[in-house]
């Protein structure tokens, strides 16, 4: 028996040297370059002194790190157009700071844009005298923003006069402007935005609709999709110093991950081009200890799942990887030593429960 594992090995060293032989041969012919023959690359087990009969395996701690295709989705996108035409003389607009209810954060020519939240949005000049539903709504907002005498009546009378004449001196125009035109004013869909993009400089030139900024529009999700062999368990997104949970459903929502995500030359590709390829770095949450065995060792395999002949004898394991000649298993208990060719092991009576 040893005789044979010895002849074994011997002619796998030959056909290892016979093949790195003829290996210098076909590229050194001319080359000058230098070859030595050297032993096979030894796997992460160790064969046994003597023979390859039976190997020492070692655990190895398991992430299943991969690369996931993944589907994105953008928040909503909503643009402040110009109210009026001018010359952009104060553009206090910053991608990533927000504008307020209140704020006028242009002026074009020598008019204050003032922007807005008001229940309806605005479709007429208001005058003192005017009466309706969007008078209503702007005293409600001049409330708000701290004009209490304002009554609730939806009337534009002599209190909601003297709110508005305050909102354009503190907007930097006119201190006795005491009605509110359209081509003055933005309408904002909430309290706060966040601007994604200011193009806007001083000296610039804007026509009436030119997107002053644009809000939203930026990645609000990502889905990933793992593929049918993935190890089960929970997971996380990885990027850099990033990390974020991912769902049951596959999403990923966390702010700092999408963030950082977004910075990527890959999610450029894809605003560019939304049939861009996405993929999302993704591993085990926990990681799981696992042995790295020949692939010889494994019988009576059935859906995942197979046998070892340890030491100790037969063990039941899941196979969860593969890769470079080796089998990465797991289970209640880990082998230490296995039989590489367990031969005859299913007929013996050796089964695994």
């Amino acid at each position: 028996m040893a005789g044979r594992r010895e002849g074994r090995a011997a002619r796998a060293g030959s056909a290892w040297r016979a093949a790195a032989l003829g290996l210098a041969v076909g590229l050194g012919v001319g080359g000058g370059a230098a070859f030595y023959l050297a032993d096979p690359p030894a796997p992460g087990y160790v064969a046994e002194e003597g023979g390859i009969d039976a190997v020492t395996v070692t655990a190895r701690t398991f992430a299943d790190e991969r690369k996931a295709p993944a589907r994105a989705a953008r928040a909503p996108e909503w643009k402040a157009l110009a109210p009026s035409a001018g010359v952009v003389r104060r553009a206090d607009c910053e991608a990533g700071t927000a504008v307020r209810s209140g704020a006028a954060p242009f002026v074009l020519d020598d008019r204050p844009v003032v922007f807005l939240r008001l229940s309806t949005p605005p479709w007429r000049d208001m005058w003192p005298g005017t009466r309706g539903a969007d008078v209503a709504a702007l005293q409600k907002e001049l409330r708000r923003l701290g004009h209490k005498d304002v009554p609730k009546d939806g009337y534009f009378g002599t209190q909601t006069a003297a709110a508005v004449r305050q909102l354009w001196e503190s907007a930097g125009g006119n201190a006795k402007q005491d009605w509110v035109p359209l081509d003055q004013l933005v309408w904002l869909p909430e309290r706060s935005v966040t601007p994604v993009s200011c193009p806007w400089r001083i000296g610039d030139k804007a026509n009436l609709g030119d997107v002053l900024f644009t809000v939203g529009g930026g990645l609000a999700s990502l889905t990933v999709s793992l593929p049918p062999d993935a190890v089960g368990g929970a997971r996380v997104a990885a990027l850099g110093e990033a990390a974020a949970p991912i769902g049951e459903d596959g999403s990923i929502d966390d702010p700092g991950f999408l963030a950082e995500y977004a910075k990527t030359t890959e999610f450029a590709d894809f605003l560019n081009d939304p049939a861009s390829a996405l993929n999302v770095a993704v591993r085990l949450a926990e990681p799981i200890q696992v042995a790295a065995v020949p692939p010889s060792s494994l019988y009576s395999l059935a859906d995942g799942a197979g046998c070892v002949m340890d030491e100790s004898g037969p063990l039941r394991v899941e196979v969860v990887a593969s890769q470079l000649g080796e089998t990465f298993v797991a289970g209640p208990v880990l082998p230490s030593r296995v039989v590489v060719d367990p031969a005859g092991t299913k007929d013996s009576g050796q089964r695994c429960e």
